[in-house]
Order: C-alpha cells, then structure tokens, then sequence
C-alpha cells in the first residue's frame, strides 16, 4: 500500500463539527462542475439574432426575436418594503457579489453608486468643477428660501447670445454619462442612495403595463371599449422605421442659446436650435421663449384671494416631522413615528388596483422607482412627502421631489422644426419611474382663457375625489375641509398656466405614445398651492429620446384639428394605424420588447462600451 489511502479530518460546517474524508491525492474536496446541457439549434438562432443589428434582420427575423425578448423579461422592479438607509446600505453590501453574478448572467449593467468602480478613473477636471457648483449652497438656497420669478427675457438679448456649436452626438452622450456619475458620487446625499440599473432586457412590469396602456388607447374611447384589437403584429419596414427612429439625432452644426444657469434661467437645460439654413443673424426668437422663469408655483394674491384664504387655512397647522435619524439622509420612509409618512400611507390607501396589470399600489418613496399602474390612475394616485419645513428639511427618504431639486438628470431644449417648436429630451439614460421635471407656473382658478389653454393643466377636475380623500385624512370637522368642500360646490377647476410664468416643463410636448405621466404631490398641507405636479417617466429613456406627456383626450380634436406632428406609430393620424390599432395585447407587448431592446443596444454600443474600453486604456497605461 502505497502512502496513506484515506484520511479523516476535522473542519467545522455550518457551525458543527464533522468529519470529512478526503483524497490523499487532493487536500480539498472539488466538486466537479456540472456538465452543461448543449444549446439548442433554436437557442443557437437566438443568439445569432441577438448579437445582429435589427436592422440587418428579416421581417421574419424580426419577428422571432421579438417573441423571444418578451418572453425572457422578468419583473425586476418590484421593491421590497425595506428601509432606505443604514439597513439597506448594510443590504446593498451583504448581497453585492449576489447581485453581481446575477446581472452578470443576464448580461446587465449596474452604475454602482456606493463604490468606486467606475468613477475613479472617469474623473474629468471640467465635470468636477460644474459637480461642485452643483452642489454646494444651491440646493439648500432652494429649499429654505421661497421661491423666486425670474425677469422676462428680451428677444434682442436672447439673439445677441447665439452662437454656433459643432456637436458630436455619441461624445456629448459619454459627457453627459460621465458628468452625471461624477455628480452623484459626488454628492453624499445621493451617493450610496441613488442607483441606476441597466438591463438588457425589458422589465415585465413596464412591458405590460405600458402595452396594455397602448391597447386600452385603440380600443377605448371615453373609458368604454369600442373596438376589440386581437391580431398578431407584423414588423413591417413601415413600423421598423418608426421603432428605429426612437431618440432624435441632431445635426453636426446648432445654434445654441448661451444662458447662464441663476434666477432668470435656473435650471441646468441648454437651449438649442435646429432649424435647417438658420444663422445667428436671421435667427426668429420664438414667444415660447419670453417668459418669467421659477421652479416654484406662483399665488397671486389678488387675483385669487380665495387661494390665498386657503393656503393660510392649511398652514396654520402644517404636516412636517422632526425625524432627524440617519447619515445625510434621514430615514422618515417607512418610520411609523412619521407624520408625512403616515400621511403618505393614508393617501395610497385610495389607490384602485382593479383592471390594472400591476396590483400593486404606487410607493412615493425618494430612491425606489415611482411604478405607476396605468390607466387613469391621476386621480387616485396622490402622493406626500417631507419638505423644508421638518426636522429632515426635506433630506429623507420620503421626498420623492428630491431629485428635481437636485437638477440631476441633464436636460436639453431643442427645436427642429419651426411648426413644431421647443421640445425637450434627456441627454443621459433615465431609468423607469424617476421623477424628472416639476410642471410649474401660476395657480388660477376658474375659466381657463382660449389663448391659454394649452398651457394650462389642471389640478383638480369636476372628476375629482379630492375632498372625500382629504376629509378622512384630515377629518371631515375641520375648517380647511369645509372650505375645499365649498370650492368644488362651485364647479370651479383650479389649474397651472406656465405661459406667462413656468419652467421648463411647458415645452414637454404631446405624445400618443408618451414616455412621462403626471402625478400629484403635496407638501406641507392640502391646499392648491401645496400641490405639486410631478412628471414620472414610465418607461426607460435612452439618451436623445425626447421627453413627453399625453395632453388628454381632447387637445388632438380641439386644439390640433386632429392633425397631430407626435410621429409615433401608435397615433392616429400616422400611415400604419389602421393596422397598428388591430393588434393585440399580447402583440404590443413584443412591440414594447423591442423597443427596448434596439433602445438598449444602442446606448450600451456608443455609452456603455466606450466608457468600458476607455476604462481598459487608462488601467494598461498605468
């Protein structure tokens, strides 16, 4: 007998010990991989079709891999009721290299915001200065501070600040990229907090809910069923073009409008103009323009001294907390000793789960995703959150507006087209259920005037169940109950109109197949001028797809003649309707799957692997 057969050594197991026999030939017992089971013929096709352009792929092709991409989403963004903060940090560190090796087999990509992976190294000097700028007193100016009404800008002065830019797309969109990683890991009331995830498929949540949006919006009319679309999709070249053209390119050449970010312009937007043949010298400055800026809504006392009368009402005795426990953010989400969080928990209680994909309520947390439920959900789906006013000033993980004061998300204004006008797109990937931009301007009540009234939005409706929601949050005996109460007896709508004094929301344009909703969320108390409009987005956006709302019902036939310039497939004065409303659910589910996907390979082609191969570059040469 050649050396020692078999040995028995002691190691402990799961806290016990016991005794395990080993090789004399190996010191540790390997277990052997398991065999992998060969791919499909079917599979090997799937994965030929994946690593192609669509473009290069055959209607049949097409078709495939859309059937393929539906099937393989998951529902990835269902939040757990965890605490934000110290807890889930603890979370976030205990599962990383779980949570790594998961995205890793679903080929995904995660911007880590609690380490330094990808920031490092991506540092640029002139990033750093605007980051820094960014987030030094500006923040904490706009929250202890009212908000100010900047000047009216002059066309002559608006003119005199064009300049002609050479613009390259993809390497803005790298700027922006980095530039906006650099702005959260630099900033210790987002970093750690806020992550963006990048997945290469679709979310099964999104996909539904966003096809079932589209099919209700062919086959509905006033919220009865009209038509019933039961087809099966087919990619012709016609819906491809329309797919493909998702994100807007711009040319090589723009007019950019130089104006500096302070109370006349305080917003981080960059205002272009891409008009063919136009020159700084014979450029027109449109009225859309020339408007008094502010980040707040604006009360007139003396127009709507009504107004006035309620906001005093509600804050004699305003909602705040005095949690004050936590780093840099205060953890008031899920703190039951919270008043705006109980407040918050009163209000989700009236949301309808019925008739929708997702029965699940809308959680109006700061970090996790605002999931809206879709359908008609402005009414019941009503939010409140921590303001200036708290112990947290607003700094918690119950303010869901705190991104839009953090100026985050770098945004652009452009116009191609004259008829057209402004338009507004993201220049970084945004993921789905962010809060993005504020709707604001100045609270009227009343008749809305025939000038104005595709501006204005309204905040309550004759539609509203606000004041049964209201009285028993508040109580049905108070004195601010009864005056709400009083208001709506009187038929009387109150709304924002941004066109004399707005932001740069007003130049979000209509879209019958929008990517942003509006949601209601209140502050301090109840009363119109505590209420803020919040536009969500409800799909993933990629860089250059512009930003967009539905108007409502009525604003194609009454304001546009029904003769709408969206160019979506899904309008109803495009070439491919007739054919595009008969189909399906199930069909415009694969429509939304790939939508996603052609959206998602292209940012990860020209972000993703660039920043990845610049990573590769600096780590050989050192």
């Amino acid at each position: 007998m050649k050396g020692i057969g078999l040995v028995s050594l002691r190691r402990r197991n799961r806290g016990k010990r016991s005794c395990v026999h080993l090789s004399s030939n190996s010191s540790r017992s390997l277990k052997k991989p398991k065999n992998l089971k060969p791919r499909t013929k079917e599979q090997k096709e799937i994965d030929v079709l994946l690593s192609k352009d669509v473009k290069n792929l055959t209607l049949q092709e097409t078709y495939k891999l859309a059937s393929h991409l539906r099937h393989t989403s998951q529902f990835t963004m269902r939040v757990k009721n965890v605490t934000i903060g110290g807890v889930l940090k603890v979370r976030r560190r205990n599962d990383e290299n779980r949570r790594m090796s998961e995205d890793r087999d679903s080929n995904s990509t995660i911007e880590s915001t609690y380490s330094q992976k990808w920031d490092v190294s991506l540092n640029i000097e002139d990033v750093k200065g605007e980051t820094k700028k960014k987030i030094g007193k500006g923040f904490q100016r706009r929250l202890t501070e009212d908000s100010e009404i900047g000047c009216l800008p002059k066309a002559d002065s608006l003119r005199k600040s064009v300049k002609k830019v050479f613009w390259n797309e993809v390497e803005k969109q790298i700027y922006y990229e980095q530039q906006l990683r650099n702005t959260i890991e630099n900033d210790p009331e987002l970093c750690g907090y806020y992550q963006r995830r990048f997945k290469c498929r679709i979310d099964k949540t999104v996909m539904k809910t966003n096809a079932k949006t589209l099919w209700r919006h062919f086959n509905e009319k006033d919220g009865k069923q009209v038509a019933n679309g039961d087809q099966e999709i087919q990619f012709t070249e016609k819906l491809m073009k329309f797919i493909r053209n998702g994100a807007y390119n711009p040319p090589r050449n723009r007019l950019q409008f130089i104006v500096e970010k302070s109370k006349n312009w305080d917003t981080s937007a960059l205002i272009f103009s891409d008009i063919p043949k136009e020159e700084p010298d014979n450029i027109k400055i449109p009225h859309t323009l020339l408007y008094k800026y502010t980040n707040r809504n604006v009360v007139n006392e003396k127009k709507c001294p009504e107004l006035a009368a309620i906001k005093k009402e509600a804050e004699k005795k305003i909602i705040k907390c005095d949690c004050c426990t936590g780093g840099a953010i205060k953890r008031c989400w899920q703190n039951p000793n919270c008043p705006c969080y109980i407040t918050n928990m009163k209000l989700r209680q009236f949301q309808q789960v019925d008739d929708v994909v997702v029965n699940e309520k809308t959680n109006f947390s700061t970090f996790n995703p605002v999931l809206l439920r879709g359908g008609n959900s402005f009414f019941d789906t009503i939010g409140f959150a921590c303001s200036d006013e708290c112990e947290c000033a607003g700094k918690c993980t119950n303010n869901v507006t705190l991104l839009i004061e953090k100026d985050v998300h770098p945004l652009e204004l452009y116009r191609k087209d004259e008829q057209m006008g402004f338009g507004l797109r993201a220049n970084t990937f945004i993921p789905c259920g962010t809060p993005v931009v504020e709707f604001t301007g100045e609270l009227n009540h009343g008749d809305v005037k025939k000038s104005e009234h595709d501006y204005s939005y309204a905040i309550f409706s004759e539609d509203d169940s606000f004041p049964t929601m209201i009285s028993k949050v508040l109580g049905k005996n108070t004195k601010f109950v009864a005056e709400i109460k009083k208001q709506f007896e009187k038929d009387e709508r109150w709304f924002v109109n941004p066109k004399h004094i707005g932001n740069i929301a007003r130049t979000c344009c209509h879209s019958c197949e929008p990517n942003m909703s509006m949601v209601r969320v209140f502050q301090k108390g109840f009363s119109p001028a505590h209420c803020r409009l919040l536009l969500v987005t409800h799909e993933v956006i990629f860089p250059g797809n512009e930003l967009t709302f539905d108007y409502g019902p009525g604003y194609i036939q009454e304001t546009l003649g029904n003769k709408c310039l969206c160019n979506k497939a899904g309008c109803r004065c495009s070439n491919i309707y007739e054919t595009f409303s008969k189909c399906s659910e199930k069909s415009l589910e694969k429509y939304q799957a790939l939508r996603y996907h052609i959206g998602y390979a292209e940012f990860k082609r020209n972000v993703l692997d660039a920043m990845e191969k610049k990573l590769s570059q600096k780590v050989v040469a050192q």
